[in-house]
């Protein structure tokens, strides 16, 4: 099975409207490497500390009775936080990202 790239966006919209409101666009990523102590709101203070507000963290339970040694987490906030959450100094030393890998499971629709 082949995936394709969604097209690029060629307008980002800019003016205002009272009726019609676009939601907004939000970063998700796999958030590796992280002590297995950590909790989520452990996590999510952190982010805010750092100026990202509204940030969601939710802890990534093993499958199938597996433990591992570090814990990982699926972390979103909203794009305007790109500079600080994509940042090398906003995340504890050896925690690795990754962008989240969605997977359409409604056949292609």
């Amino acid at each position: 099975m082949q995936l394709r790239k969604p097209p690029p966006v060629r307008v980002r919209g800019k003016g205002t409207s009272t009726t019609v409101k676009a939601v907004p666009r939000f970063l998700t990523c796999f958030v590796g490497r992280i002590s297995p102590d950590v909790a989520e709101e452990d996590l999510t203070g952190m982010l805010e500390e750092k100026g990202i507000l509204g940030v969601r963290c939710k802890k990534i339970e093993p499958k199938n009775g597996r433990t591992y040694s570090t814990a990982a987490f699926r972390v979103s906030c909203s794009v305007m936080y790109e500079s600080i959450f994509y940042d090398e100094s906003s995340w504890p030393e050896g925690a690795e990202l990754r962008d989240w890998y969605f997977v359409n499971n409604n056949g292609g629709h």
